[in-house]
């Protein structure tokens, strides 16, 4: 389903159902405003907008190539096996305006590889004292295992969870 077929969709379940748009927002938790854009066709709704209204109908609502957030957010977890930031940042400042998720996730996933550069350098550093050979090997597999491990989880729609990370970047 294609806009605006999935707005007239949704317009015809909720007047189905004996809903108001305003109805329909609070059970499903969103805003008028987001109802209202989606039955007019002005956005294509989210996935996780979409299992909110399929839970509110009782059916299953789904768009054909949806791909957009969940993609982004998977790239952007997936970033973090190289504690390079300029991945995720760039994906951070340019998917943030346009998907509300980036902006938490990306707080996130930059102030890990933060802290995971900063405690690669201190390892590098103790290399001279042989303890950072191991801490070296010990923070490239936690940083690969912890990587691959949120991606799979943001992928499932699960939470993540980054310990160790310092909050250096505040959510806004």
């Amino acid at each position: 389903m294609i806009q605006p077929e999935i707005g007239i969709k949704i317009a015809e379940l909720r007047r189905q159902k004996g809903l108001t748009q305003e109805d329909l927002a609070y059970r499903s938790h969103l805003n008028v405003r987001s109802i209202q854009r989606i039955e007019l066709g002005e956005v294509t709704p989210r996935f996780s907008t979409l299992k909110l209204l399929s839970e509110v109908f009782g059916l299953e609502l789904s768009i054909e190539n949806d791909d957009g957030p969940n993609l982004w957010l998977v790239l952007m977890h997936l970033s973090c096996v190289i504690p390079l930031m300029i991945v995720p940042l760039l994906i951070w400042t340019w998917k943030r305006a346009e998907i509300p998720e980036i902006d938490r996730h990306g707080v996130d996933v930059l102030n890990f590889q933060i802290s995971m550069s900063l405690y690669l350098f201190v390892s590098a550093v103790l290399v001279l004292v042989i303890i950072g050979e191991v801490l070296l090997l010990a923070l490239g597999i936690f940083i690969f295992f912890i990587s691959i491990t949120n991606a799979i989880r943001v992928a499932m729609e699960l939470n993540y969870y980054y310990p160790m990370a310092i909050h250096f970047i505040k959510r806004g």
